[in-house]
């Protein structure tokens, strides 16, 4: 079966919050779209994660410019969004992805943007360091 980007989007965002709901965090999603798709936090104390989430059925990474004027974003991928069991998560800060793109000596294009639908090579050496695996994610995301 194939799946469009919004039933993409909608698995992904599903995996994710049950990922954080089981590790024990507190999981909104903002009325409105400002760079920032969920929101992931513990009450007492009060500390919050902004997480701009970026999905893909196998693989995907790309990150924006603009994504830069939030202040602690923090990039999170969901590769193999088909199904909640399958999803894989990769999380890092928006400074570490750009530098990703900068250490990796690649460019970004006319509109700040830099994607690719496969991720291989360099890459992927570099996002596989930021894997994040169940009990991770208060740690990953709040220090």
């Amino acid at each position: 079966m194939t799946l469009d980007k919004q039933q993409v989007e909608c698995l992904a965002r599903a995996a994710l919050t049950a990922a954080l709901t089981a590790d024990g965090l507190e999981v909104a999603r903002p009325e409105r779209d400002a760079g920032i798709d969920l929101l992931a936090y513990t009450i007492n104390p009060l500390r919050v994660a902004p997480i701009q989430m970026k999905a893909a059925t196998v693989t995907g990474w790309s990150i924006d410019r603009k994504y830069g004027q939030v202040d602690g974003l923090v990039m999170v991928y969901v590769w193999n969004a088909r199904s909640l069991g399958d999803a894989e998560f990769y999380a890092m800060t928006y400074q570490e992805a750009s530098d990703v793109v900068d250490a990796g000596g690649w460019s970004w294009d006319s509109r700040g943007r830099y994607a690719r639908t496969q991720v291989t090579g360099d890459l992927l050496l570099a996002v596989q360091r930021h894997r994040v695996l169940p009990g991770q994610w208060k740690q990953t995301l709040l220090g």
